[in-house]
């Protein structure tokens, strides 16, 4: 059985399997960043130019969904027609195709307030990061506030947008989690924004699973489900999964790695605005108290002194508001900043072999990587997946093509 790509309206009712006609197939996934779909079709074929009973062709931006099923692990993919690119010359024309999974709708909704606040569907001065202390919780309540149904359609800036595509019951947003309240910068700001903010912290994890849902009847049908984890979603898979390149199984093909000084930084200042006058700010937060009472981080950043020397980034967060309120946020996300930059970035980027297929793991997990004495510097040890890729080629061979991992866990 080969890989299925169907295209399908928006209610989910299936249009084709065009999987026969299509080339260059590849399937991208990214912890917290939207899943991507790409693969290349013949302009001309009646799978792509039929004009459909909504009068738009069988395939357009926007008016369509596809859905993947993989071989070994099922349902890989499901998200909205996003981009084509028709191009054509003597002999051909071809049409490139992009999609993306529902989570990419959350750049295009603003964050609002929940009924919780009082004031529900607030996206101009909103609570819902000071009542919610944790990243899974802030979030529930955001994305439930910009599904409410009610008034969707007229212009009250308090109403809502209406379904994300996402079947928000069969959710799950963990319990539990680091303190990230705070009113943290200036909004309005986009759901795609505050999860950003919010994973960017390391304390917060967004998976987006997908599904079939098929409503018909021209409702618009969900795609997926999401499952927010207090930035500790995935598996240790270290002692059962291994990529060696140039060494032991010698099972990876190719490898990229990059140490890079771009963003080093062995002293980070965050300055909390209002600011009061020419020399002073509400609040800070430098490290001064922070690094005794974290040993292990004191540890790393002096390190990155003593043997890289001192280099400064001041960041100043003085937008509207008080940001000083936001301090259990900033602290969370100075910590982990402190903590990746006080090294080089280590970045491996690693492809296997041929005819290895996906569903040996996902991102989050962490696996074993192997970089034998071939390269410049030997590797071994844990890895975390940050994205991968998986290609299908015309013959419909699944393989695990580049995923990119990085030593570090987000964590002290």
């Amino acid at each position: 059985m080969a890989a299925s790509l169907t295209l399908r309206y928006r209610d989910g009712t299936v249009i084709a399997d065009i999987a026969s006609i299509a080339s260059d197939k590849r399937i991208t996934r990214r912890l917290n960043r939207p899943a991507k779909l790409e693969f290349n079709v013949p302009s001309d074929n009646a799978l792509v130019n039929t004009i459909g009973a909504d009068g738009h062709p069988y395939l357009a931006a926007g008016y369509r969904q596809i859905s993947v099923v993989l071989d070994g692990p099922g349902l890989y993919f499901h998200g909205i027609v996003w981009i084509l690119e028709d191009e054509g010359d003597e002999d051909i024309s071809r049409t490139k195709v992009t999609c993306y999974d529902p989570m990419v709708v959350w750049n295009h909704r603003p964050a609002r307030d929940g009924v919780a606040s009082g004031d529900a569907g607030d996206f101009s001065d909103p609570t819902f990061i000071q009542r919610n202390e944790t990243g899974p919780q802030i979030m529930e309540e955001i994305l439930v506030q910009s599904e409410n149904t009610v008034d969707v359609l007229d212009n009250d800036p308090n109403g809502a947008e209406g379904p994300l595509f996402i079947d928000l019951a069969a959710s799950t947003f963990a319990g539990g989690g680091a303190d990230l309240s705070g009113a943290p910068t200036n909004f309005p700001m986009s759901i795609g924004e505050i999860a950003t903010l919010l994973t960017n912290s390391g304390e917060l994890d967004i998976y987006i699973a997908p599904l079939i849902h098929v409503p018909g009847g021209g409702t618009l049908s969900n795609m997926a489900t999401v499952h927010c984890y207090n930035g500790n979603f995935g598996t240790d898979l270290s002692g059962s999964v291994n990529f060696d390149y140039a060494t032991g199984d010698f099972n990876a093909r190719h490898f990229k790695r990059s140490d890079s000084m771009e963003q080093i930084s062995t002293k980070v200042f965050y300055y909390l605005g209002p600011r009061l006058d020419i020399q002073h700010w509400r609040s800070s937060v430098t490290g001064e108290l922070l690094l005794p009472a974290n040993p292990a981080l004191e540890t790393l950043v002096n390190d990155g002194r003593t043997e890289l020397g001192v280099f400064m980034d001041l960041e100043f967060y003085d937008n509207q508001g008080s940001e000083a309120s936001a301090r259990p946020l900033y602290v969370t996300l100075w910590m982990l900043e402190s903590m990746l930059r006080a090294k080089p970035r280590e970045m491996l980027y690693v492809t296997p072999v041929r005819g290895i297929g996906p569903g040996l793991f996902d991102i989050g997990d962490v696996i074993t990587v192997n970089i034998g004495s071939k390269a410049r510097r030997t590797t071994s040890g844990e890895q975390r997946i940050y994205g991968f890729t998986v290609t299908i080629d015309d013959d419909g061979v699944e393989e695990l093509d580049e995923f990119m991992c990085s030593p570090d866990q987000d964590q002290i």
